[in-house]
């Protein structure tokens, strides 16, 4: 008799997928988490062990964690950002000032600090396209 006649029989059905699930983790629950789990199981008309692993693999984070130096270097432009959007601020407050007083604004202060927004948001566009 060769290996293959005293190897086990193969079970009719579906054939095995070549990603077979070999690791196993084992958690303890209490009695009542076990029958909620089995009850939504049964539920959705799927074995509990189905069930436990989309349960788990759903409920991970989608995106990746950021490191340390990434989140420090966001933090960097979420302030970058907030100078910017203060500036502007400022440019349509003193427009808006100057019109209701009737004063003419001078245009090259308006366009110096429209200027300095500009550079101010290409640095951090370039920055994102680092990232990327």
């Amino acid at each position: 008799m060769t290996d293959d006649q005293t190897s086990t029989p193969r079970r009719p059905g579906r054939p095995r997928a070549d990603n077979l699930r070999t690791k196993k983790i084992t958690i303890r629950l209490l009695p009542e988490e076990l029958a909620e789990l089995e009850k939504q199981a049964e539920a959705a008309r799927i074995r509990l062990a189905v069930f436990a692993r989309k349960k788990v693999t759903d409920s991970l984070p989608k995106s990746p964690r950021i490191s340390p130096e990434a989140e420090s270097s966001i933090r960097s432009v979420y302030a970058e950002l907030g100078k910017i959007g203060s500036n502007l601020n400022q440019i349509a407050r003193g427009i808006n000032a100057a019109n209701i007083a009737g004063a003419q604004v001078s245009g090259d202060e308006v366009r110096q600090q429209v200027t300095e927004a500009k550079y101010a948001l290409r640095g951090i566009m370039d920055w994102l396209d680092q990232l990327s």
